[in-house]
Formats: C-alpha cells, sequence, structure tokens
C-alpha cells in the first residue's frame, strides 16, 4: 500500500488540512487558470497534486515536481495521466532545458529557499519568451511572528516586488484578501498555537480524523473541477493597497526575444 502523506502543518493536503488554507490555496489556482498562455506548463512545488491537475486540463502538456519524493510519488498515483507527469526535483535545480514552459506557477514555495536567486535564475531559465510565471508568499507585514518554522524567508509587498524584479522585466504584484476576516483571524490564531504549543498540537492531530472523515474522496480528488467549487468570494485579488494583502502574488513575464 502506497505511504499517505499527512498534514504537517505546512503542505496543503484536502482532507487534512484545516479547510481556511484549503480555501486559500484553491483560490490561488483559480487565479492561476485565468493567466494561462501557451501549452506547456510547470508547477514546481506541486505539494500533493491536486493543483497541477486543475491547470493540466487547460494546457497540452503539464509537469509538477516538488523536493519531497513522497510528495511527488503521491502525486503520480493520484492524478498522473497523458497530459500529466509528476517527477522529484529540486525547484532550484531543475532538470529541463531552457525555453521549456509556457506558463509557471509556484504557490507557497518561494519563502523555504535561502537560495532564491537561485530559485528565480532557473524559473526564468526553463520560461520561454513572452511566458507568465504566477508565484505566490505569505504576507511577512501579516503573518504573526513565529506562526511558521518551515519558511526560511517572508517577504513583505515591497522586498517581495523587488526580488522578482531582478529577474523579470515586467512584474505585477497582487494581494491576496481574504473576505471572511472573523474566520483568518481565528485561523492565526489557531495556526500560531499549533505551531508553537504541543499540547494543543496533539489535541488537534488527535481529532483530525474525526474532524476530515467524511471530507476525503480520492474519487472527488481525481475530478479537478473540484477546485472551482471550493468558497468561490471567499478572496479577491488586487494592485490595490497590496501591503495589506494577507497573501501576495506576483505575475511575471518573460520578455520577448
Amino acid at each position: 500500500m502506497a505511504q499517505q502523506l499527512e498534514f504537517d502543518g505546512e503542505r496543503v493536503i484536502h482532507g487534512k488540512t484545516p479547510v481556511y488554507l484549503v480555501w486559500a490555496h484553491t483560490s490561488r489556482y483559480q487565479f492561476a487558470r485565468k493567466m494561462i498562455q501557451g501549452p506547456r506548463l510547470l508547477d514546481a512545488g506541486c505539494g500533493e497534486g491536486y493543483g497541477a491537475r486543475y491547470l493540466a486540463q487547460h494546457v497540452e502538456s503539464a509537469v509538477g515536481i516538488d523536493i519531497d519524493p513522497l510528495a511527488a510519488a503521491h502525486a503520480r498515483r493520484l492524478y498522473a495521466g497523458p497530459r500529466l507527469q509528476f517527477a522529484a526535483m529540486d525547484c532550484c535545480r531543475l532538470a529541463f532545458d531552457s525555453d521549456s514552459f509556457d506558463f509557471i506557477s509556484s504557490f507557497e514555495v518561494i519563502e523555504h529557499f535561502s537560495a532564491v536567486d537561485e530559485f528565480l535564475s532557473e524559473i526564468y531559465r526553463v520560461m520561454a519568451p513572452g511566458g507568465v510565471f504566477v508565484v505566490s508568499t505569505p504576507n511577512k507585514a501579516r503573518t504573526p511572528a513565529g506562526v511558521n518554522p518551515f519558511h526560511d524567508k517572508e517577504y513583505t509587498a515591497a522586498e517581495f516586488t523587488d526580488v522578482l524584479q531582478r529577474h523579470f522585466p515586467s512584474v505585477v504584484c497582487y494581494g491576496q484578501f481574504c473576505n471572511r476576516p472573523l474566520r483568518e483571524q481565528l485561523f492565526m490564531q489557531s495556526t500560531r498555537l499549533y505551531m508553537n504549543w504541543k499540547p494543543y498540537r496533539g489535541f488537534i492531530n488527535s481529532l483530525a480524523g474525526l474532524y476530515f472523515e467524511n471530507d476525503r474522496s480520492d474519487d472527488r480528488l481525481t475530478d479537478p473541477n473540484w477546485v472551482e467549487t471550493v468558497n468561490p468570494g471567499t478572496f479577491d485579488f488586487r494592485t490595490d493597497a497590496v501591503e495589506q494583502g494577507t497573501y501576495l502574488v506576483g505575475v511575471c513575464r518573460k520578455e520577448i526575444r
């Protein structure tokens, strides 16, 4: 039997992850779908793979990569098909030829790299001229200190825009805004407790099986359209007051030679 992925406080796994995170993550894939151009797609840091599966239906070929071989194997088992492949790969050392992809997505990945310029240089290299890169990260200004020990470097809106502009000639930064602020605040406080207080973490983990017992179905997950049904309208993506958004989303374009 294949080893199952478990929620560790970071990776989004539908049916095992707090609902707010699922809302936030699926909203970014919904946003990215509107930006897709060209026939070749890469989802860099694909996690459990549902997002790559969702985006792949809009292109001719797609690849999802994750540095964790267990995550890549999980994604391959659930979602791989004629137009979608998965591989375990370091996003800072991409095993693809230059100009291989017309569209690249990478959500909640960039904050895990100390070598951020290596990551962005590789993304730029494998992107075809005129290609689009959609990348997201938590907004450092809105994230309570100490919430996520998995992150190497978090960014304010100005810092995020600056690091992207070092590599891409065209960058538009969006703020991702939650339209349910009370639930958002409750989630942030619960996450802080989860990360920093072991008794609370144990309590939540003991309830996870009951809480998500009826919320996960592999049959449902293999239908990519479930992403479209996840709480539409929960998040907005805006270019005004970006520094106040809960998350930051950059839309980057590579120049046409």
